[in-house]
C-alpha cells in the first residue's frame, strides 16, 4: 500500500516536498558553516582545589603579679589558656613595715599561696594581700590540774600570765584506797596545798601525789624528808667537781640517770655508780639512790584526744596550731587524717607534717631525710632492707614567732624533698 501511495500523484508532491525540505535545510547550514565556521569544542575547566582550614590556635590570656602596698620586681607575665589549673606563687616582693602576707586577689576573691587557681577566658592581675600584725596583748598560759590515778574530774584549765601568783588548790579528786593527799607535782618540784606557785612562761600541769597511809600497827620510822634533786642538779655538782650531793650527802660521780617511773607518784629513781675520769675501768656500784624528777617531752594525756588538747590551748597556742596546719594543708594534693593523739597531712603516702600538742604546747613533727640517707637509700643494692629504715623525726616546739617562722620553713622543706624524691 505503502509503494502504491508513492507511485501515485501524492506520492510524488510528498517526495518532492521532502527533497525541496533537505535541500534548504543543507543550504542553510552550509550558510551557518560559511559565517562562524565549525563549532569549537568546549574545553573542561578544572575543578578549583579546596584550600585546607587550618585550626587556629587557642587563646592564651595573661596573668600577672602585682606587689600591692609592697615593692620589688615584679614578676614576667605568664600566658595561659581557658581552663588550665595554676599552682600560685608564694609572696615574693618585700613585705611592708607592720604587716604581714595574706595572699593572693583577683578583685573577687581571695587565693591562698599555693592555691590552685583556674585560668577564665580572661586577663587576669593577682595583687599581694597584706594585712596588720596585730599587737599581742600578754599571752596567758595554761595551768591544770590532773588525779595522777585517782578518779574525779579535774577542774577547769585556768589561764595566768608569766610571773602571776597562784595559791595552789586542795585536792578536789577522791583519794584512793590506802592513800592519802601528797601535793602536787609539776615535773620538776612537788608542792603541798596552798603553796604560793610563781607561773612561767608556759603552761604547767600540776598531778596530785599519793602516798600509803601508814598502818597504825607498824611502828613508825623516823624518816628525814630531802629536797627534790634535779637531774640539772646533780649534772652540775659532777661538773664543778663537788663531793656532796645537793642535799648535803656525800655523792658518787653520776654518769647514768634513767627515767623509770616509780609507781604512780610521778618521780623517778637516778642509778648512780662511782668512777673517776681519768680511770673508767674501776666501776664499783653505790647503794645511795637519788631520787630524781622525770624530764620526759610533757604531757600527752592518755585519756584526752588531740581535739580536747587543743580547747585547752592558750589563744596564742591554739593561733599557732592553725597556722601550721593552715599552711600544710595549702600544699597541693596535701590530705588529713586524724589519729587519737595527733592530726596528719600527708601528699599521697608521705607525712609532711605531724601536728601534736606537748605540755599544752604546738610540736610540729617532720619526716625529713639528709642527703647522705636519701644517697644511701638511691645506691645501695640492699633495697629490702632499705625499705626498713625508719627515719626519726624532727620536732619544732613553737613558742615564739621565730619557732613558728622555722616551723613553716620546714613545712616547704619536707614538701620539696617529697617531690624530688
Amino acid at each position: 500500500m505503502l509503494i502504491g501511495l508513492l507511485l501515485s500523484n501524492t506520492g510524488f508532491y510528498i517526495g518532492f516536498a521532502i527533497e525541496g525540505f533537505f535541500a534548504i535545510a543543507a543550504t542553510v547550514l552550509l550558510v551557518l558553516l560559511l559565517v562562524y565556521g565549525l563549532p569549537k569544542k568546549r574545553e573542561k575547566q578544572p575543578k578549583p582545589v579546596k584550600e585546607k582550614k587550618e585550626k587556629p590556635e587557642p587563646t592564651k590570656y595573661a596573668l600577672a603579679y602585682v606587689g600591692g602596698e609592697a615593692t620589688g620586681d615584679t614578676p614576667a607575665i605568664e600566658y595561659y589558656t581557658k581552663g588550665t589549673k595554676i599552682s600560685l606563687k608564694l609572696n615574693m616582693f618585700s613585705t611592708p613595715v607592720g604587716k604581714q602576707f595574706d595572699g593572693w586577689s583577683d578583685g573577687m576573691k581571695r587565693y591562698l599561696p599555693s592555691a590552685r587557681f583556674t585560668m577564665p577566658a580572661q586577663a587576669v592581675t593577682l595583687t599581694a594581700q597584706w594585712k596588720e600584725i596585730k599587737k599581742e596583748e600578754t599571752p596567758k598560759y595554761s595551768l591544770v590540774y590532773v588525779s595522777g590515778g585517782a578518779k574525779g574530774h579535774s577542774p577547769a584549765v585556768e589561764q595566768y600570765e608569766k610571773g602571776a601568783k597562784i595559791t595552789l588548790k586542795s585536792n578536789m579528786f577522791t583519794t584512793p584506797d590506802e592513800k592519802e593527799f601528797d601535793g602536787w607535782f609539776d615535773g620538776t618540784n612537788k608542792y603541798l596545798a596552798g603553796n604560793e606557785f610563781v607561773m612561767p612562761a608556759q603552761a604547767v600541769t600540776f598531778t596530785a601525789q599519793w602516798k600509803d597511809i601508814v598502818k597504825e600497827e607498824e611502828p613508825k620510822k623516823a624518816e628525814t624528808e630531802q629536797p627534790v634533786v634535779t637531774t640539772a642538779q646533780i649534772i652540775d655538782a659532777v661538773d664543778s667537781g663537788d663531793d656532796t650531793n645537793p642535799d648535803g650527802s656525800k655523792k658518787p660521780i653520776i654518769i647514768n640517770v634513767y627515767n623509770t617511773t616509780n609507781g604512780t607518784n610521778g618521780s623517778a629513781t637516778a642509778a648512780t655508780t662511782e668512777t673517776t675520769a681519768e680511770n673508767k675501768e674501776t666501776v664499783k656500784t653505790v647503794e645511795k639512790v637519788i631520787a630524781v624528777p622525770i624530764e620526759d617531752d610533757g604531757p600527752e594525756f592518755s585519756n584526752l584526744t588531740i581535739g580536747e588538747l587543743y580547747e585547752m590551748l592558750s589563744p596564742e597556742q591554739k593561733r599557732y596550731y592553725d597556722t601550721l596546719k593552715k599552711a600544710a594543708l595549702a600544699k597541693p594534693q596535701a590530705k588529713l587524717t586524724v589519729a587519737k593523739n595527733y592530726e596528719n597531712i600527708k601528699v599521697g603516702k608521705r607525712s609532711i607534717l605531724k601536728l601534736r600538742i606537748r605540755k599544752l604546747i604546738t610540736v610540729g613533727e617532720y619526716a625529713l631525710e639528709n642527703d647522705i640517707l636519701k644517697e644511701f637509700r638511691r645506691t645501695d643494692p640492699n633495697k629490702a632492707g632499705n625499705s626498713k629504715i625508719k627515719v626519726r623525726p624532727t620536732l619544732v616546739a613553737v613558742t615564739d614567732e621565730s619557732t613558728l617562722e622555722t616551723a613553716l620553713d620546714m613545712i616547704d622543706l619536707v614538701h620539696k624533698q617529697i617531690l624530688e624524691s
